[in-house]
C-alpha cells in the first residue's frame, strides 16, 4: 500500500477537455453533458477521499452508454491528457501498484465504479493506475453492506502515516517459514483509518499475497545461503536488512518483512543455518 498523492491540479484535465479530444460523433453525444458533469466533479473533489458518499446523478441509459464507451475506446488525443495527468505524480515507486505495491500497475480503474457513476468515468481524479490482481479484487464494489462504509483506501489521500502501518509475524519451522501480515494496531494514525486499512487489506487478500512473497522470498535466501558459514549469514542478512530502508515503499511487504526480521534477528539466522 502506498500514497501516491494528487495529480497536479494543472494536469487534470477537464471534462469539456477530455470530450474535445475524442471523436467527433461521440462530441455531439457528451457535450450537452457537461452543466450536469462539471458540478457532480466538483463535489466529487470536496467529499474527497470519503468519495463513496456520492449519489450517482440521474442519467439517460443513451447518456450512460456513451460517458462509458468514449473512455473504454479512448482516442489517442484522450491517451495523452491523462498520461500528462498520471505522469505529474513522484517518479518514486511509479510503476508499483498504490492498493497493493507488489505488481506494476498497467490498468487505469475507476475509484468508483464507471458502471454505477459514469458520470465520474472521464473525471481524472476517479482514474487511478493498478494492477491487474488488485483490479479483479477490487471490481465494482466500493463500499460495504450493510454499514456502507468504504472499502478501499483512496492513494491520492491514503495511508496518512509517513510511518509503516504493517505489522509482521514470523514463525520458523525446519525447512519453512510462516509470515503473518497485519495492520499494526500501534500505527500512529486514527482508529478510523486502522479500520479503513483493515477493510483495504482484508478485501485485496493483502495478508496472504504479502505472506506468499515473504514466504518464497525468506525461502529462496535459505536455499542461496545453504552451505555457507555462520559469519557470511549474517553479513548477507545486514545488508538485506539495510537494503529494505532504501528505494522500498515503507508500507510495502519488503520493508515489513525485513524489519521483522530485524526484531528477531537470531530467530532468523539459526532457520537459515538449519539444515
Amino acid at each position: 500500500m502506498r500514497k501516491i498523492g494528487p495529480y497536479s491540479a494543472e494536469q487534470v484535465p477537464s471534462y469539456d477537455r477530455l470530450v474535445a479530444a475524442t471523436t467527433p460523433a461521440r462530441q455531439l453525444s457528451l457535450a450537452p453533458l457537461s452543466n450536469l458533469i462539471a458540478p457532480a466533479c466538483d463535489a466529487y473533489d470536496q467529499a474527497s477521499p470519503d468519495v463513496h458518499t456520492r449519489v450517482a446523478i440521474a442519467l439517460a441509459d443513451g447518456e450512460k452508454d456513451a460517458l462509458i464507451d468514449a473512455f473504454e475506446n479512448r482516442t489517442a488525443g484522450m491517451n495523452r491528457l491523462l498520461a500528462a495527468m498520471t505522469s505529474s505524480l513522484p517518479s518514486r515507486h511509479a510503476d508499483l501498484c498504490p492498493y497493493c505495491t507488489l505488481d506494476s500497475n498497467p490498468d487505469l480503474d475507476h475509484y468508483l465504479p464507471k458502471e454505477e457513476f459514469p458520470e465520474f468515468a472521464l473525471h481524472g481524479r476517479n482514474l487511478i493506475y493498478i494492477c491487474a490482481t488488485c483490479n479483479r479484487k477490487k471490481s465494482k464494489f466500493y463500499k460495504a453492506a450493510p454499514g456502507g462504509e468504504r472499502l478501499f483506501i483512496h492513494p491520492a489521500f491514503e495511508p496518512t502515516s509517513l510511518q509503516s502501518v504493517l505489522s509482521v509475524t514470523l514463525k520458523y519451522r525446519h525447512r519453512a517459514v510462516a509470515a503473518k501480515y497485519e495492520i499494526d494496531i500501534n500505527a500512529s494514525i486514527s482508529e478510523a483509518e486502522k479500520d479503513q486499512l483493515k477493510r483495504h487489506f482484508n478485501r485485496l487478500g493483502l495478508s496472504q499475497r504479502y505472506g506468499t512473497r515473504a514466504q518464497n522470498s525468506l525461502t529462496a535466501l535459505k536455499e542461496d545461503l545453504a552451505q555457507h558459514d555462520e559469519a557470511t549469514v549474517r553479513r548477507t542478512l545486514d545488508h538485506k536488512i539495510q537494503g529494505s530502508l532504501v528505494g522500498e515503499p515503507i508500507n510495502g511487504w519488503y520493508t515489513a518483512l525485513y524489519r521483522a526480521v530485524d526484531a528477531d534477528r537470531e530467530a532468523t539466522v539459526t532457520w537459515l543455518l538449519d539444515d
